[in-house]
């Protein structure tokens, strides 16, 4: 995973877009012949001064957006492309858009939609896109929102999945 971190970082700052970047680390990856090995991956990009976010998904979750007021959909899916080390030549797509005041943008692993409680019971993305609704003053604030209902949704019972939450927006105006 050092050299997937690596080359993540050599790619996004050496090809000239996003896409490019992601195709860089897919054949890097998969020139390692680590058999039935692959990664899911979220690719973004934004720029502070337009609030542009270019994104490309590489067989990952799609992010959950949350516009300013309130309503969530699901992004990216329908630019769902393979995981990284699936297929060395697979062409990725990327879509770009624009944050508007208020928005935010969650991003997540399955650890999140498969955690499971000690009834067995799911969490779930539908249960994890309810919270991504509800107010909160910051990112950050809905980030720990998120984490502190999946704690309580779990109960202390163990996991076998890793867990990975990244939330970002543009503020208010």
């Amino acid at each position: 995973m050092a050299k997937l971190s690596s080359d993540v970082r050599f790619a996004l700052a050496t090809e000239p877009d996003l896409t490019s970047a992601v195709h860089y680390v897919n054949r890097a990856f998969a020139a390692q012949n680590l058999e039935d090995r692959f990664v899911t991956m979220i690719f973004a990009v934004v720029d502070p001064h337009t609030h542009e976010v270019t994104m490309v998904n590489a067989g990952h979750m799609g992010p959950i957006q949350r516009n300013g007021a309130g309503d969530v959909s699901v992004i990216a899916e329908e630019i769902a492309g393979l995981p990284i080390g699936v297929f060395d030549e697979y062409e990725y797509e990327s879509m770009t858009f624009t944050l508007a005041p208020g928005e935010s943008i969650t991003v997540f692993t399955d650890g999140f939609s498969e955690a499971m409680n000690a009834n067995r019971d799911l969490y779930g993305a539908e249960r994890l896109a309810e919270q991504v609704k509800i107010p909160a003053k910051t990112v950050a604030d809905l980030g720990q929102h998120v984490l502190e209902d999946v704690r309580k949704f779990v109960d202390g019972f163990a996991q076998s999945d890793d867990m990975c939450l990244c939330c970002f927006g543009r503020d208010e105006e």
